[in-house]
């Protein structure tokens, strides 16, 4: 990361002040919260007030590197309220001159994470792919709680990404910037490079004795990347094979060490065998036998303890080894999952980036929600292991995408959807086994059909074919005939007529056909993944499509070019079977179980 700090005349206006304060943090505890930036502009200054700007950087910085808070967010608002507290005593003291007059910037960043929040004219800009955003419009603000005298009062925050560069500029600076396209040419550094900016700003050194002020620029290297990636997963011990090992080898050493015990050898005597005396001999071999026995004895006991004592020691080290090698395949299969998680982490911030940029590019959304999907999919398996150390931060990150994707896909979840008041379930059913069984051809036995223009059209499922029913009047057909046969058809679910024909297929695709051809094909690429849509409806009046799916207790409507409209989802909607719309299109009937829920569509 590279900091530039650009004092334009200081002392060319007697009652203005101006000053950039930059702090990068010193040891771990300061890590935490990241590195701080302040930018103060101050107006209409009075002799005494020379060092204002100094001594409220230097009340915020002491907060804000706190040992007791560890959220930048958290550190950031805290400094506020005391900055807040500091300004509101200088006022009680009679010295309001500052009111009015004062502009200050207040800037966190860790790991790409932007926190700000800012009083007065400044300008606070992004600088992204040669394009320009005024973050003070584009971040999200958040209300934090107001204070006795609100001086700053709300906190901005946002994902940044590398290579981007954020300016913070006091009033004059940005209007000279801006009469001079020198932002223009400043996002048109790619990649970045100090000495080119510096030439930027030499280039009008006469036009810059005019001015006055600050421009405060931040550049996102890739040093601050590899931070990122460091600290977002904690560091788990290392396993030690001499540490593991220590005790076995210090007890082998002393068994070594202690003395053995040695019986001593019996003297055998030489014996010279006299035929006449025989019994000369037998003593001898009695005093020879007692003392061998019992070293015989002895060393069968020294080896059997020894060998006793080997055993134990192969046991343990089988048992160490075994250890080892679990942990180390512990210690490489957490590995995998952080780094999974460090790259799920990355695709987030990529989406988020791309989120700000969407009004700039139009495709940029359609771009996040795909990034959001590819990382859901890949962070599900892992909030399912148990006991996974990274448990919590893998559903603390699936819970923000979920957020995301939820609103890129226009879900609705409805926590009490309400009970239909007028529409009588009975009716409907009747209604429509009067189709089976009253108007429908002798002999006329599916279930999957739909009705056009006093036509009547079939899909065989098995075969492969819909088959055409053409009325006659007075409840007469004529001869069936097949309108349009294809191996796609096999399997499908649902079947509507608006002039073209919608298939509802086998794999959730809806395929349309016209004049018997097939006219194109649609894949719905929303969140939650399709697994199971039972029906679609739509009509010529209605420019939507309506599609439900009950394994995902919801409704989805899309235009008839494929793109989601709305999705409509409840727990509540445990037993959907099936749904009907009304001519208008405004009102939805969804049948669940013995209930009939209504969703009224602005």
């Amino acid at each position: 990361m590279q900091v530039f700090e650009f004092h334009f005349n200081p002392k060319r206006k007697e009652d203005l002040v101006f000053d950039s304060f930059c702090y990068e943090p010193e040891n771990i505890y300061e890590r935490r919260v990241g590195s701080l930036y302040m930018v103060g502009n101050l107006k209409n200054v009075l002799p005494k007030n020379n060092r204002f700007l100094d001594n409220l950087s230097s009340v915020i910085k002491e907060k804000y590197y706190s040992p007791k808070l560890h959220l930048p967010e958290n550190s950031l608002k805290e400094s506020l309220r005391t900055a807040n507290d500091h300004l509101e005593r200088i006022a009680k003291s009679s010295d309001v001159s500052w009111l009015g007059n004062l502009s200050f910037a207040v800037l966190s960043l860790r790991n790409f994470e932007l926190n700000f929040t800012k009083v007065g004219d400044l300008k606070i800009l992004l600088l992204r792919g040669r394009g320009i955003i005024d973050i003070d419009e584009k971040l999200k603000l958040e209300e934090i709680d107001p204070y006795p005298l609100k001086i700053f009062g709300n906190i901005a925050f946002g994902k940044l990404a590398e290579n981007d560069l954020i300016l913070v500029l006091t009033k004059e600076v940005f209007d000279y910037c801006q009469s001079k396209n020198l932002l223009d040419k400043i996002a048109e550094i790619v990649p970045f490079d100090g000495e080119k900016l510096r030439g930027i700003f030499n280039h009008g050194k006469e036009d810059l004795l005019n001015i006055s002020g600050v421009c405060l620029v931040i550049a996102l290297t890739k040093e601050t990347l590899i931070k990122k990636r460091e600290s977002i997963l904690p560091q788990q011990k290392r396993f030690s094979l001499k540490e593991a090992f220590t005790p076995i080898i210090n007890y082998i050493k002393k068994l070594i060490k202690k003395p053995k015990l040695r019986l001593p050898h019996p003297s055998i005597p030489k014996l010279t065998i006299h035929k006449p005396a025989i019994p000369k001999i037998i003593i001898p071999k009695l005093n020879i036998k007692i003392p061998f026995m019992k070293e015989k004895m002895e060393k069968r006991i020294k080896t059997s303890s020894f060998k006793n004592i080997i055993i134990i020691l192969v046991l343990i080290f089988l048992l160490v080894l075994g250890s080892f090698v679990f942990q180390k395949e512990k210690e490489q299969q957490l590995k995998e999952y952080q780094t999974t998680l460090s790259q799920i982490q990355e695709k987030v911030s990529q989406a988020e980036n791309l989120l700000l940029l969407k009004e700039l590019r139009p495709e940029a959304q359609k771009q996040a929600n795909l990034l959001l999907k590819e990382s859901w999919d890949e962070i599900l398996p892992l909030t399912k292991i148990q006991n996974l150390p990274l448990k919590e931060q893998a559903l603390a990150i699936q819970e923000t995408m979920k957020g995301y994707l939820e609103s890129l896909n226009r879900m609705k979840i409805i926590e009490e959807p309400l009970l239909s008041p007028d529409f009588d379930e009975n009716e409907f059913i009747s209604k429509k086994m009067s189709v089976l069984r009253e108007t429908a051809p002798e002999n006329f036995t599916s279930d999957i059909f739909c009705d056009y223009k006093s036509n009547l059209y079939s899909l065989d499922n098995i075969s492969g074919e819909i088959i055409k029913y053409i009325s006659t009047g007075d409840l007469k057909w004529a001869e069936p005939k097949v309108w349009i046969k294809s191996d796609s058809l096999i399997e499908a679910k649902s079947i509507i007529i608006d002039g073209g024909i919608w298939i509802l297929n086998k794999d959730n695709s809806i395929s349309r056909y016209y004049a018997g051809n097939l006219q194109k094909t649609l894949e719905l690429n929303i969140f939650p993944e399709p697994k199971n849509f039972s029906r679609i409806f739509t009509s010529e009046t209605l420019p939507y499509l309506y599609i439900l799916e009950p394994n995902k207790n919801r409704l989805i409507i899309i235009n008839k070019a494929g793109e989601t409209i709305k999705q409509y989802q409840s727990e509540k909607f445990d037993n959907l079977s099936d749904f009907a719309v009304s001519l208008n299109g405004k009102t939805i009937h969804l049948f669940n179980g013995l209930k009939i829920y209504q969703i009224d569509i602005p």
